[in-house]
């Protein structure tokens, strides 16, 4: 009897271990991968032109594609497994806005509303893939911080064109991302708690 109760012991002793460091391993490298893409390298050349700060940067594209006339909806219960997307409604005409990450799908599904019920429907995608939002990456490094005289402690980052951005930082240097929508543009300026900084040239 002890001898059965010795090896349920140490069989659930291992099946904790395992379980334990399989929690450990993947948590770590989904860390792992976030550190990873926070802290990758970022292309940006800090120039002087005519006595002012100049950020060049690559000027990015984000593809997707615009489904007009139907208005987003959640369903009351169940998961949803729906791409990225954002959507908005003026004097009732809606537009949903999906993004794609490397691959395009053929289809995608999504939850609208349709006879007055939230059904999800989906959505071809042959030839409708177009740039949907042009943005652009800074990297507020070491040499980029010192030119700045940015303030003391945590500062907002942004710019006076964009439509919206995204700052964040991870066991590195202060990033942003901004995005402009469907609108190219060709030069921006960098703003610190709204104070206008520097310029920002687009290639």
């Amino acid at each position: 009897m002890w001898k059965f109760i010795k090896t349920l012991l140490t069989i659930i002793i291992l099946l904790i271990g395992g379980i334990l460091g399989f929690t450990f391993i993947v948590g770590y490298s989904v860390y792992d991968a976030i550190d990873e893409t926070a802290n990758e390298a970022v292309v940006q050349q800090v120039t002087d032109i005519d006595s002012r700060l100049a950020i060049r940067v690559p000027l990015q594209k984000e593809y997707g594609m615009v489904i007009n006339g139907f208005r987003k909806c959640s369903p009351q219960a169940g998961i949803r497994n729906e791409p990225d997307f954002s959507s908005s409604c003026t004097d009732g005409l809606c537009t949903i806005v999906v993004t794609f990450d490397e691959r395009v799908p053929y289809s995608v599904g999504l939850y609208v509303e349709k006879e007055n019920q939230c059904r999800y429907e989906r959505f071809t995608t042959e030839n409708k893939t177009r740039v949907v939002n042009y943005f652009a990456k800074i990297e507020i490094n070491d040499a980029l911080e010192s030119v700045l005289e940015k303030p003391v402690g945590d500062y907002d980052v942004g710019s006076l064109k964009s439509l919206g951005q995204i700052t964040y930082q991870l066991m590195g240097s202060k990033k942003v991302i901004l995005n402009y929508g469907e609108k190219k543009i060709i030069s921006d300026v960098l703003t610190i708690n709204n104070e206008a900084k520097a310029s920002i040239l687009f290639e």
